[in-house]
């Protein structure tokens, strides 16, 4: 389930556990990868290190109503591009179209 609404502007990775390169869940998904399918499941809001680690599954499955990206609306206004709600950044729809999700239900 890769779902969360991602990092905000002041965020320090190395501070947080779970959230640096060299977290032990990027290897984990490297050992597994090609081993077992990975799938990705979002049902709500899926933003930043989040929609990393959906990007990184071999089949995404996404909900009705889903936001997908790699920027957050944190993010997208902590770096001086306006004020957008979650609803306007990635939606299912178009993540589908583009081909991003698999399966929208």
């Amino acid at each position: 389930l890769c779902e969360g609404g991602g990092g905000r502007p002041g965020d320090v990775d190395a501070t947080m556990f779970g959230s640096t390169v060299s977290a032990p869940l990027w290897s984990l998904l490297g050992r597994l990868s090609g081993i077992a399918p990975m799938i990705g499941l979002v049902t709500g809001r899926c933003f930043a290190g989040n929609a990393a680690i959906l990007g990184s599954c071999d089949v995404i499955i996404a909900t009705e109503g889903s936001n997908i990206g790699m920027g957050g609306p944190a993010m997208i206004e902590g770096g001086g591009l306006g004020v957008v709600a979650p609803e306007q950044v990635g939606p299912v729809r178009m993540q589908q179209s583009i081909g991003v999700v698999d399966l929208l239900v």
